[in-house]
């Protein structure tokens, strides 16, 4: 009798002890989706929010991982931590989402903006060319604006070449850039007649 009674305690200690041992498929699973997640370049460039927060649900995880390892073996709960784990998990998968709609957004407003810079270009010019022969206009400044237009067609056929190659984040960066140089451009041609047709 002694005997069964020591072979039941010892079944009962292994079986409780064995559900004190964490998850540790969820979790590596968890840690395998946002450590993904961390090496794919596009949701690097077009999710990093998303990016961000499976990485905090990860961290949170750990956090948790820690606390219940330095609590006694009996009084171990894994409930939060499993929770945390799925958290991590479908965060992960939610930044992959994120970035594959961003990076079809993207792409769209690059070459939207491809299309309106190669009218900004044309409208620049048109404008430097009729500001040079106001009479009274500072030719040196207006001048000074000559390599622009030409400048902004080599930078927009560089973004061309990034949608080409869908870098379509980069494209948009450029195309945004240029937009704001022919803007600075156009807003000192505007300053520079207003000032000769007032003299």
């Amino acid at each position: 009798m002694r005997r069964v009674r020591s072979a039941l305690l010892c079944g009962i200690l292994g079986a409780t002890l064995s559900c004190a041992q964490p998850p540790q498929a969820i979790i590596e699973a968890a840690r395998t989706a946002v450590n993904a997640a961390a090496k794919n370049a596009d949701i690097v460039t077009y999710a990093p929010e998303s990016l961000r927060a499976a990485q905090d649900d990860l961290a949170a995880m750990d956090a948790e991982a820690d606390r219940q390892a330095r609590r006694f073996a009996l009084s171990r709960d894994f409930k939060a931590l499993e929770t945390l784990a799925a958290n991590a998990s479908d965060a992960a998968q939610l930044a992959q989402s994120n970035a594959v709609e961003s990076k079809a957004r993207v792409e769209q407003d690059a070459a939207a903006l491809a299309d309106q810079v190669g009218g900004a270009i044309h409208d620049f010019e048109a404008r430097l060319w009729s500001a040079r022969r106001l009479r009274g206009v500072q030719q040196s400044v207006i001048d000074g604006l000559s390599d622009l237009g030409n400048d902004s067609r080599a930078s927009l056929d560089d973004a061309r070449g990034d949608l080409a190659s869908g870098s379509y984040a980069s494209a948009k960066a450029k195309l945004s850039a240029i937009l704001d140089r022919l803007d600075a451009a156009q807003q000192t041609i505007d300053e520079q007649t207003g000032i000769a047709r007032a003299r």
